[in-house]
């Protein structure tokens, strides 16, 4: 159960990082328009192609998935057993933040949208990546915990397995909490 849990987590993780790439991609592209003086006016090649691209990033992140969520509900009965602990709530909110961010943002018309409408959906996703880094760093604060407080001797004897895949995560991706957190589950 521990091992499918490391599973869920890791491959959450992975999705949020290639969420939180094509999010970047989007903001870029977005800061071409509304940072250039004078701004590209609509119907202006140039201003179409790089909405065209924003569209296209769109459709990548909705098109991304995320594990099934049975194997998320493992994640939350061995996280939420932790006492304040997210469990899977915080590897389930990933996933339904990224949805709901995603159906929340407008849809630019590549040759007619306003530079209002373009600041608006860009403000709208530097919002859902904000909030995106936040849960994931929350959710292996969690792991993190979880496996430094685990007292049972399953847990101790699956331990040093489940850091392992997770620290495979390391510095970077997880900015060292996969290496932290193998060195929490060598340690029990």
């Amino acid at each position: 159960m521990l091992n499918n849990a490391a599973i869920s987590v890791r491959d959450t993780w992975r999705a949020v990082q290639h969420t939180l790439g094509l999010l970047d991609q989007t903001k870029q592209s977005l800061n071409q328009i509304v940072k250039m003086w004078p701004p590209y006016a609509a119907g202006n090649i140039q201003r179409e192609a790089i909405l065209n691209n924003v569209a296209g990033l769109r459709k990548m992140v909705e098109q991304l998935t995320f594990p099934p969520a049975e194997s998320l509900k493992q994640v939350g009965q061995v996280l939420g057993s932790q006492s304040g602990s997210a469990g899977s709530a915080g590897v389930q909110g990933v996933a339904a933040a990224v949805k709901d961010g995603m159906a929340g943002l407008a849809t630019l018309n590549p040759s007619s949208a306003s530079d209002a409408a373009v600041g608006q959906v860009l403000g709208q996703v530097d919002a859902l990546h904000t909030k995106l880094q936040s849960m994931s760093t929350s959710m292996w604060h969690d792991v993190v915990n979880f496996v430094a407080q685990a007292s049972t001797p399953e847990v101790h004897k699956q331990g040093a397995g489940v850091g392992g895949q997770l620290a495979g995560l390391s510095s970077a991706s997880v900015g060292g909490n996969g290496t932290m957190l193998q060195q929490v589950t060598e340690s029990k």
